[in-house]
């Protein structure tokens, strides 16, 4: 360890051999991490895609609920399309989830729960940006949440 004001140890001033294994320490050293870092990026991509996998399962689930209280309460359909126009007009939305939300809630009730409960890509895609937020109270959200995270947990 080098203190505040010692002269550096250069390899210069080192034998050959010391110099040898300076660099086979290094290359080692190097390996390790390049090994370690490859790892790590593994490790975090199977976690992403794990977490990636259960956000999707919590939002369909939500929108499932959503879709239930739908057919006894038509008014959060409303909501949700005046949100979009909100959407549209003020600009908080990317325009193309938007215009995507405005098609999905366009047309009867029934359509309507059929594309928010949708399993497609473009489905999912589309409930990462909700105009349903605020639809369920948060004790409803919750037992949702924690049964979507107890069931990735026990899978």
């Amino acid at each position: 360890m080098m203190c505040f004001g010692e002269p550096q140890r250069h390899r210069a001033a080192q034998s050959r051999t010391e110099v040898f294994k300076g660099y086979i320490a290094d290359s080692h050293r190097d390996r390790l991490a390049e090994t370690h870092s490859r790892n790590m990026v593994g490790i975090l991509g199977e976690m992403l895609g794990v977490t990636h996998q259960l956000a999707e399962k919590r939002s369909l689930a939500l929108h499932r609920e959503v879709a239930r209280r739908l057919r006894d309460r038509p008014e959060l359909l409303d909501t949700a399309r005046e949100r979009v126009r909100d959407w549209l007009e003020n600009g908080r939305v990317s325009r193309h989830w938007a215009k995507a939300w405005n098609e999905a809630l366009d047309g009867t009730l029934d359509e309507v729960i059929v594309r928010i409960t949708d399993r497609s890509q473009h489905a999912r895609d589309l409930r990462q940006t909700s105009p349903f937020a605020g639809a369920l109270d948060p004790r409803v959200r919750w037992e949702i949440l924690l049964r979507c995270r107890e069931e990735a947990v026990s899978a």
